[in-house]
């Protein structure tokens, strides 16, 4: 997923014809910063995202539009599963 959302700022920066050198401007960080950004060396992204969704003139729900979630694990789901185990062993107890 991160990488596709780097594509799609990338793709989104270079269809409003905006600078790499702006967007390092606009987010106040360093040119260098900002091409690791794009090119996925850095993972921050996240921390400027408003920022860039505002610079790119897009609404952040339209910005994921598209954007494929692969092998995503929620937080909790071993915790989920785990609790309905439990709650079958304790059904089949009873029943015994």
């Amino acid at each position: 997923m991160h990488l596709e959302i780097i594509k799609k700022i990338r793709k989104l920066r270079i269809e409003k014809a905006i600078t790499k050198e702006e967007m390092a401007y606009r987010l106040c960080i360093d040119l260098s910063a900002y091409k690791r950004l794009e090119s996925g060396q850095a993972e921050t992204w996240g921390k400027y995202f408003e920022k860039i969704v505002t610079i790119l003139e897009i609404n952040p729900s339209i910005f994921f539009e598209g954007i494929v979630i692969k092998d995503v694990t929620l937080p909790n789901s071993n915790v989920r599963e785990r609790e309905r185990e439990r709650e079958r062993e304790s059904e089949d107890w009873t029943c015994q």
